[in-house]
């Protein structure tokens, strides 16, 4: 249930919106003036804001441009009441971020149209990013697949040549013994690049996800890759 915040300092146009929101199923928070707005924003988390303009005190513009200005509230979604006619006044509310205004005397049914159309797009932007989180996981899960196939495609050449030149000359005793060290020390690197996956996975305690659109953080695989791989050749 979605929950909206009615903010106005006469009573009776309160009531009323709180009656008539609450009909068509929404959930309600009050406020009577702007610094009771604010807080209710911080507490009540409201998916809208519904604020008449004239108010006592913070008014609902500069509620308005306090809210706008805080980026954890730069996308809620808030309709003004003005019973302000002039174009320019508009135009004003909407360049102070106002997402859209409803001139007064209104009809509930313009206000429940308009209350739809915000808290859609919201679910639509919120769709959106869905779907781009979606398309950068599977980029980044690429990129990591990309990673450990190149270091293990190193590691399999390396055996493969040796494996091919003792083939051509398998009476050569020590191509067979340079194989089998090769192979051991090969294999030993493609461990070593499973084991830096793990770290990734376990010990990092980072998930596929969290690289996803993010090349630096991919990078981290990389490094634990080469951070083993160099232990390797020292002790070898």
């Amino acid at each position: 249930m979605e929950k909206i915040l009615v903010v106005d300092d006469l009573p009776y146009n309160q009531e009323f919106l709180d009656t008539e929101l609450r009909k068509l199923g929404y959930e309600t928070l009050l406020a009577s003036d702007g610094a009771a707005a604010l807080e209710q924003v911080q507490s009540g988390e409201p998916d809208l804001v519904l604020m008449d303009i004239s108010m006592p005190g913070l008014d609902g513009l500069e509620v308005l441009k306090l809210l706008r200005a805080d980026t954890r509230h730069s996308r809620l979604p808030i309709i003004l009441l003005t019973g302000k006619k002039g174009s320019e006044d508009k135009i004003e509310d909407l360049d102070a971020g106002a997402d859209d205004y409803i001139t007064k005397p209104f009809s509930m049914k313009e206000v429940a149209a308009r209350i739809r159309v915000q808290l859609r797009i919201v679910t639509l932007e919120r769709q959106i990013v869905q779907q781009e989180r979606g398309l950068a996981q599977i980029t980044g899960i690429g990129q990591t697949l990309v990673t450990l196939a190149h270091y293990i495609n190193n590691a399999t050449q390396a055996i493969s040549g040796m494996a091919q030149l003792c083939q051509a000359a398998p009476e050569n005793r020590n191509q067979q013994e340079s194989l089998v060290r090769t192979a051991l020390k090969q294999s030993e690197r493609i461990s070593a690049v499973l084991d830096a996956l793990q770290v990734m996975v376990d010990g990092m305690e980072v998930r596929t996800v969290d690289y996803a659109g993010d090349p630096d953080r991919m990078l981290d695989i990389e490094r634990e890759v080469e951070k083993r791989l160099k232990r390797l050749n020292e002790e070898s």
